[in-house]
């Protein structure tokens, strides 16, 4: 959640802030078949964002966003506003894990560079509230990362990782959240509709189209930006622990 003082500035992230090595794929010199090569950043390949004017900055990672990637680094590394506001400035990263951050360098086409990612943002993107858009979502806000599922309640990235020490954390702390569905979100699976086994094209499609407006309506409610305090932060209980555990092991 973005502080007044940074309100009406422009940002840029500076690879001598962040508290892990900053790194890029070398795209460039690619070769079939292999892994394409890491290379240390270079602060040129960073852009400075558009002023700041929205209460709330994010970016897309693309891997290693589970509890125990994501979620460890940023509570280990990212303890303070200055840190993870230098992290997003850096816009879009294809990872942050394994004591590491890879960034997606800047694509644009005037930069003659081409790549997976090429045409989405490498820089912060902007928005009024912390809306859901992916599996899983962050949020630094007060000090503390939070976490959530597309379609749960709020969880203490700290707090799962202490309570979930010596199990699976990954599959645990995913069944906890799967679990843990927001009352709105089970409203929406109480009005789905199910267009999966209609054979009829047009049909199908008709009834697909309709159940996606019908999910757009519900997680453009105002409770998908609910932000992680009162009645939307929950905790992990001994309760949902032993049942997400159960999960696990019958998978």
């Amino acid at each position: 959640m973005t502080r007044k003082e940074t309100m009406g500035k422009t940002i840029k992230c500076n690879k001598s802030v962040s508290p892990l090595p900053c790194m890029f794929r070398d795209y460039e010199h690619r070769e079939p078949f292999k892994t394409t090569p890491l290379l240390e950043v270079s602060d040129s390949i960073f852009v400075e964002s558009e002023p700041i004017s929205k209460p709330f900055l994010g970016i897309y990672n693309q891997a290693d966003s589970y509890v125990d990637g994501v979620g460890a680094m940023l509570v280990k590394h990212f303890k303070t506003y200055e840190q993870a506001l230098n992290l997003v400035a850096g816009g879009m990263t294809e990872s942050i894990a394994c004591g590491r951050i890879i960034y997606e360098p800047d694509r644009r086409p005037e930069k003659g560079c081409k790549g997976a990612w090429e045409g989405l943002s490498v820089t912060p993107l902007q928005d009024d509230e912390p809306c859901r858009v992916e599996s899983y979502q962050y949020l630094y806000y007060e000090g503390r990362w939070y976490v959530r599922k597309s379609r749960s309640y709020w969880y203490d990235v700290e707090e799962l990782l202490t309570a979930l020490e010596g199990e699976d954390v990954m599959n645990t702390a995913y069944w906890i959240m799967e679990n843990d569905e927001t009352e709105e979100y089970k409203a929406y699976e109480r009005q789905q509709i199910n267009y999966h086994d209609i054979e009829d094209e047009e049909e199908h499609m008709r009834l697909f189209r309709e159940d996606m407006a019908l999910y757009d309506r519900v997680f453009n409610e105002p409770w998908c930006r609910m932000l992680p305090e009162g009645d939307n932060l929950h905790h992990p209980t001994a309760d949902n622990i032993a049942a997400a555990v159960e999960q696990v092991k019958a998978a």
